[in-house]
């Protein structure tokens, strides 16, 4: 599951490693990135592409455009840009269960701030898959200006049951044992990919 497509540098990636036999979900709220998302991955036959924002819920929420680069849009961080676009929402939770419940391995989020909205929509997911793996960015300061304690984000992912890493740029990971050991790895960008899993790998 990639929550957070964007132009499908990632789906693309996620479609070629499942392969013939696997199926990739793939998420981008906003319309304009959409196209680029479906032209990127038009050659997989093992995706499926959805226009819409993964949330707690399923009511529409404005996407405020970042006027920089589309992997700066946000739901809730308000920048300086056009006039915000109405998405539809969802929870993943909802969407699985209307596609029968398959059996995910893997979830990507990557949602400039909404991250909380989004793990809080998956619990029953997380519940029902005990080898479920995730990979979410954490950056405290998109956090802060969606309105969410960064804390909750983690303290989200440990209720879950799992073990938290930080994943390095080469690629090696960090164990992340306390929240207080959040600040230190960030990269000079004010983030860090955390790898989340039931048994550390």
């Amino acid at each position: 599951v990639d929550i957070g497509a964007n132009v499908g540098f990632l789906t693309r990636q996620f479609c070629r490693r499942v392969g013939p036999g696997g199926k990739v979900f793939a998420f981008e709220p906003d319309p304009f990135t959409f196209e680029f998302l479906e032209f990127n991955t038009r050659s997989f036959a093992n995706k499926q592409l959805t226009q819409c924002a993964i949330s707690d819920n399923h009511e529409p929420a404005l996407l405020h455009l970042n006027p920089v680069s589309g992997t700066g849009n946000s739901l809730f961080i308000k920048v300086d840009s056009s006039e915000p676009v109405s998405v539809p929402c969802i929870s993943l939770d909802e969407f699985l269960d209307k596609a029968g419940k398959p059996a995910v391995d893997f979830v990507k989020i990557d949602v400039e701030g909404a991250e909380l909205s989004v793990l809080r929509g998956m619990r029953q997911t997380i519940a029902r898959l005990p080898g479920l793996q995730i990979i979410i960015e954490y950056c405290p300061k998109n956090l802060r200006g969606s309105g969410v304690d960064p804390r909750a984000v983690y303290d989200e992912i440990k209720a879950g049951g799992f073990t938290i890493q930080s994943i390095r740029d080469d690629g090696s990971t960090q164990d992340i044992e306390r929240f207080d050991c959040l600040e230190p790895v960030l990269n000079p960008f004010g983030y860090t990919n955390l790898l989340c899993t039931r048994n550390k790998l």
